[in-house]
């Protein structure tokens, strides 16, 4: 008859595996300056400059997002604004649109959607509940710790709720998606998009929103 530590020691190894693969963990990075020497568009109307860039590359939306955005069919825009005006400004995400190369249309989605889309699920604790509790409840505690860290760094990068006083600037992503499920065609997004961005005037917030396209 084998000695009883010789039985734990194979359920003790089994519930460290269980640990290492179930806890949720995700490598996040602060969005940058794009370099000088990157191709940049800048438009500007009414006192507001504009500069966006696409974010087309798969590896480059899993080092900002912590996920392959672009195979999850959600495209992310890097935008730049200056409010060079005596006004203030506030951006209305919710009418940002891109419009495609082919002609389709991308829709905004708010940055707790795609937060969400990324999170990782709870389920991934089931297994630890089965061998036992406390393994569960580490890595339920894991994954939620990591799914707040991902709330927390997509509110910080999204620029959706920007207000812009005078000679205020602000750095931040737009994601876009295609309507009703669609699927996102990454290749058209290459050859080129329009990016549409409404601003709503503070002192004049019934007007019609100032509306800039940037044409990349």
């Amino acid at each position: 008859m084998l000695p009883a530590r010789s039985l734990r020691m194979p359920r003790a190894s089994a519930l460290i595996a269980l640990l290492s693969i179930g806890c949720a963990s995700i490598s996040l990075h602060e969005l940058v300056q794009p370099p000088a020497r990157e191709r940049q568009v800048r438009e500007e109307n009414a006192g507001l400059a504009v500069v966006c860039r696409l974010v087309a590359a798969r590896e480059e939306a899993e080092f900002f997002f912590g996920a392959d955005l672009i195979g999850m069919g959600i495209l992310p825009v890097i935008v730049r604004i200056e409010n060079t005006s005596g006004d203030a400004f506030a951006l209305s995400a919710a009418g940002a649109r891109v419009t495609l190369e082919d002609g389709s249309t991308l829709v905004h989605l708010p940055w707790s959607a795609a937060a969400e889309a990324v999170s990782f699920s709870y389920w991934r604790a089931v297994p630890g509940f089965l061998f036992a509790v406390i393994p569960g409840l580490v890595i339920a505690d894991s994954v939620s710790m990591t799914n707040e860290r991902i709330a927390g760094h997509y509110r910080r990068m999204a620029i959706e709720e920007a207000a812009l006083p005078p000679g205020a600037g602000a750095l931040g992503v737009l994601f876009f998606i295609p309507p009703d499920g669609g699927k996102l065609r990454i290749e058209a997004a290459a050859r080129g998009a329009d990016v549409r961005l409404p601003f709503v005037r503070r002192a004049e917030p019934d007007a019609a929103p100032c509306e800039i396209v940037v044409r990349l």
